[in-house]
């Protein structure tokens, strides 16, 4: 009698369980290649081309003309719309049948005039479900609509994903075609799937490693990938191994699906609406299937374009709120930087997030919180960053243990947040991803589950040259400035140099600016090693005013051989501080632009402002921390001070700055080229000044004079027989930063100051207007 032996390579019984649901090796014999059935022709497909993206009601009046697979479409950013025309066979009585669909664009498949499903190769979404199990009773005979973005998930980058897009490039259908989806090996992949996974991530040292590997071999035994009949034993091994149970002690993971959809980047606003309705649809259908399904999205502004441009699947998203499925989190209206916006923008983010949330939903948005960040007031806020360190996990066994992994609270905290789907171009989860973690969502040696404009990449500049257009024209059509004044003291009575023996004040420096990948993202360190000093003059200094009220005089340096700065110097009489207007001429290519000032102080510590306060970091690199630290942001001003006196850099619309030791630098202009090839690239005007005072930055008002600087005075050819002050503080501690019409009564006004030396005080708000009430 022939007796099986006992195999315990555990080499070799690895890699047999992965080739037998291999996508690459023995496909002809292996249980990958019976994923798919029997396959069947459309009866038709036609194709109408857009250079605009319309509505779904739009389209289908156009003439379609007829196409085949192997057709390219474009050019980039236009629209392809499909008419598909499918007959499913009698025989197929029983099954279930998809629409096959593969191309490099994005798609979106439209039914009975609704959308219903995204179909994106690179999201892992090729087929759309035309029935679980083929009825006579239903309909053999089905016309779809299928709208497809002439971009990727990931817009159309030339070369590399960042890169600027290619204008030109076409887009191919590669297959399209009805087909016999067989679920049952579908099952089972997953079973081996996440059974070869666990076998790889729990190693050699791991009893339960060792198990889901023989549990995986015996499988392979018991499985004829050409007989069907034989799966429900394999399958039977594999639920006796996920049935055995974690104990209490298990750190516990709480999955939520998620789709982060960056609301502009690599492809312009428009298509983001897109993007919105085929992730979201596709989370719909989803949830019909799956009711433990929780899926987390954030950005009110997202909501408000799917309300508008699909507003039946935005009453079905409503539906599923309420049942706690769809949660709407973040509560602001973008996803924005969290560093150039200035306070008032982040309350406003925040006040219409908020409230867009309550109208339409019902609730204000809550955070799934294991920290407790502080902010510069005290104000403590509970925190949780998943330990996954990812917000586009794939629910795959290495997701789970890299959140243990990684737990930098084990001991204390025994909960963990792991966010699912594919993100950044949309996409969402997929059912494969809800398989996954169904399987293991308490099995024993894993951790338990549950299932559950001032955007980031927008304002810093990091996104295509569409969207920098499109952002212009949102600005030039939405908004107006108040400029007002500050009235103040001036406090500069020191007798001493400003500018360190030896030394140039206001000394222009180039640097390479080549990071290791992300182009517009990042700044290396090593970027300092690479200093020019810009000294070649092409019209030496000359006086422009030599008035009693203000004097300047003005210069212009060559850059390069396509670059140039040219520069006004002006000394205003009363005003503290040295103005430079500046006006570059910038066409370089990955090069850093920089303006240095040495100074006579030496502080450990220098100030920045940020948003509705300032915090102090180092003047040195003594540890890798501060080495981090070799460009820090802030807002209108930094300041380094000793005792007795201090210099402060101010600037109208520059956000980088570096005080390293006496030397006070402001970051003026970088030239990356991906993924906007021409980002800051022209003429760029901008002011900066410098500021000596004796005593410390808040006695010297340094605050109010970076308010002044950008906010100047403007003249009005009025008569005005007397000052007047709308409103006025009697503290000048006290910032009053905005005055606005309340979001609650067009007859009220709110205002809002901050305290921002960062003291306690008590101050007067007075006002020349009349007033019923007032509330705080």
């Amino acid at each position: 009698m022939y007796h099986q032996p006992i195999l315990k390579n555990r080499r070799t019984l690895l890699e047999r369980a992965e080739k037998f649901i291999s996508d690459i090796y023995f496909t002809d014999c292996n249980l990958r290649g019976r994923l798919f059935g029997d396959t069947h022709p459309l009866e038709s497909i036609s194709v109408f081309l857009s250079e605009k993206r319309i509505p779904y009601s739009e389209a289908v009046q156009k003439n379609f003309k007829p196409c085949a697979v192997g057709d390219a479409f474009g050019p980039t950013w236009w629209t392809c719309w499909f008419k598909v025309v499918l007959k499913i066979p009698e025989a197929w009585r029983g099954k279930e049948v998809h629409l096959r669909w593969e191309s490099d664009g994005e798609g979106m498949v439209w039914r009975d005039e609704q959308p219903v499903q995204g179909l994106t190769k690179e999201g892992e979404k090729t087929s759309y479900v035309l029935t679980d199990c083929l009825e006579d009773s239903e309909p053999h005979g089905i016309t779809l609509y299928v709208e497809l973005a002439c971009n990727g998930l990931f817009g159309a980058g030339q070369g590399s994903m960042i890169a600027a897009p290619d204008p030109n490039r076409k887009f191919t259908l590669q297959k399209a075609e009805l087909v016999i989806f067989n679920q049952d090996v579908r099952e089972l992949l997953t079973d081996f799937e996440m059974l070869v996974d666990i076998v790889k991530l729990l190693g050699e040292g791991e009893q339960r490693g060792f198990q889901a590997l023989f549990t995986a071999n015996e499988m392979v035994n018991l499985c004829d990938p050409a007989n069907p009949s034989s799966f429900a034993a394999a399958r039977s091994l594999a639920q006796k191994f996920f049935g055995q149970k974690n104990g209490d002690s298990q750190h516990v993971v709480h999955a939520m699906g998620h789709c982060h959809i960056d609301s502009a980047w690599l492809w312009p606003y428009e298509e983001t609406i897109r993007k919105c309705a085929r992730s979201w649809v596709t989370v719909i259908r989803l949830m019909e299937k799956n009711p433990e399904f929780v899926f987390t999205c954030s950005q009110a502004q997202q909501f408000q374009w799917v309300k508008n441009w699909y507003p039946s699947l935005f009453s079905e998203i409503k539906q599923f709120v309420q049942k706690g499925q769809f949660i709407p989190v973040g509560g602001t209206w973008v996803e924005m930087d969290g560093n150039l916006p200035s306070g008032e923008s982040m309350v406003r983010q925040f006040l219409h997030g908020q409230k867009f949330f309550k109208d339409e939903f019902g609730h204000y948005c809550k955070e799934h919180n294991t920290f407790f960040w502080e902010g510069i007031d005290g104000t403590q806020v509970l925190t949780h960053f998943p330990p996954g360190n990812s917000y586009e996990m794939k629910g795959k066994v290495e997701d789970l243990v890299n959140t243990v992994k990684n737990n930098k609270d084990k001991g204390r905290a025994n909960h963990s947040a792991v966010l699912f789907g594919f993100g950044d171009g949309g996409g969402g989860p997929t059912q494969l991803m809800l398989d996954r973690l169904q399987r293991i969502r308490n099995t024993d040696g894993l951790p338990k589950l549950l299932l559950l404009n001032q955007f980031h990449d927008v304002i810093p500049g990091s996104c295509i040259e569409m969207v920098v257009e499109d952002a212009l024209q949102y600005y030039d059509g939405r908004w107006d400035y108040y400029n007002g004044e500050w009235s103040f003291e001036s406090h500069y009575r020191p007798n001493r140099e400003t500018i360190s023996e030896g030394c140039l004040g206001n000394q222009f420096a180039l640097f390479d600016d080549v990071p290791l990948y992300w182009d517009a993202w990042d700044v290396m360190d090593y970027h300092l090693q690479t200093r020019k000093p810009v000294i070649e003059v092409i019209e030496p200094a000359k006086v422009v005013r030599s008035g009693s009220l203000q004097g300047s005089v003005s210069f212009s340096l060559r850059i390069s051989g396509k670059s140039t700065i040219r520069q006004e110097i002006l000394l205003d009489a009363c005003c503290p501080y040295i103005k430079f207007n500046t006006q570059v001429d910038w066409e370089e290519s990955h090069k850093f632009l920089k303006v240095e000032f040495p100074v006579q102080v030496r502080s450990p510590n220098a100030t920045y402002e940020i948003q509705f306060g300032h915090l102090q970091r180092p003047t040195h690199r003594n540890t890798s921390w501060d080495w981090a630290r070799f460009e820090v942001w802030g807002h209108k001003w930094a300041d380094l001070s000793e005792h007795g006196f201090g210099v402060a850099l101010l600037n109208d619309s520059k956000y980088g700055y570096s005080i390293h030791g006496n030397i006070m630098t402001l970051s003026l202009l970088r030239a990356p080229k991906a993924p906007d090839a021409n980002a800051d690239m022209g003429s760029q005007n901008f002011t900066y000044a410098l500021m000596p005072h004796t005593g410390p930055f808040q006695d010297a008002s340094v605050i109010q004079h970076a308010y002044n600087l950008n906010f100047p005075l403007h003249v009005f050819h009025r008569v005005i027989s007397e000052p007047w002050s709308a409103f006025s503080v009697n503290s000048p501690a006290v910032i009053l930063e905005t005055v606005k019409q309340a979001e609650s009564s067009k007859k009220a006004l709110l205002i809002r100051l901050y305290e921002s030396h960062g003291s306690c005080v008590t101050t007067t708000l007075s006002t020349s207007l009349s007033v019923k009430e007032a509330w705080q």
